[in-house]
């Protein structure tokens, strides 16, 4: 049989006691908050880079440091206005994947929600999604088409001399790839 540790509450706790553990919870959060928005930006810096399919390859593949739907989670809390405003930081809860579901908020109404108090550091993923989804409707009835829109595209490079010498630079090709990545698109690449 396993000792039994018991623990009896005898010591009050003062207010100044509470208020110090609590401000040290609080800013613990608030670095939370600041390090996802922070890893998200620069995510989000990348992308538009000539890099990004490499930095992509080496987050997923080699190093490891994200599955490719977190990865695509932090693109999308990288490129939102109203969480990115450095105003907001301190207001938005602690949970990446809180974030996330508020990334499909319209900027302005999730700006007006965080001024007014209705998103803060205690909004759960529950209230993010149920908050959000009005605008993942809204934007589905605009564009016709499911919450998802997802399309594939196929781009066929020609070889302008015909001595096979692509007449196209690989970083053309990249920053193509770059702006079809914006869409998540499914790109199929195909050299004849």
């Amino acid at each position: 049989m396993a000792d039994e540790v018991v623990v009896a509450k005898t010591n009050k706790v003062t207010k100044s006691q509470l208020h110090n553990a609590l401000s040290e919870i609080a800013d613990g959060m608030r670095q939370v908050v600041n390090s996802t928005i922070k890893v998200a930006r620069t995510i989000a810096k990348y992308q538009n880079t000539a890099i990004w399919s490499d930095v992509e390859d080496y987050l997923i593949n080699e190093g490891q440091w994200f599955d490719p739907t977190v990865l695509s989670m932090y693109k999308r809390i990288g490129n939102h206005p109203a969480i990115q405003n450095k105003a907001n930081i301190d207001k938005l809860p602690p949970s990446y994947n809180t974030l996330y579901h508020l990334s499909f908020a319209d900027p302005e109404r999730l700006e007006k929600a965080i001024a007014k108090g209705a998103i803060n550091v205690k909004t759960t993923l529950t209230e993010a999604k149920e908050f959000s989804e009005k605008d993942k409707k809204t934007s589905s009835k605009k564009t016709g088409e499911a919450k998802t829109e997802l399309f594939s595209v196929t781009v066929k490079i020609r070889f302008s001399d015909g001595k096979g010498k692509k007449g196209i630079t690989k970083e053309a090709l990249n920053a193509l790839k770059i702006k079809l990545a914006r869409y998540e698109a499914t790109v199929t690449w195909i050299e004849f």
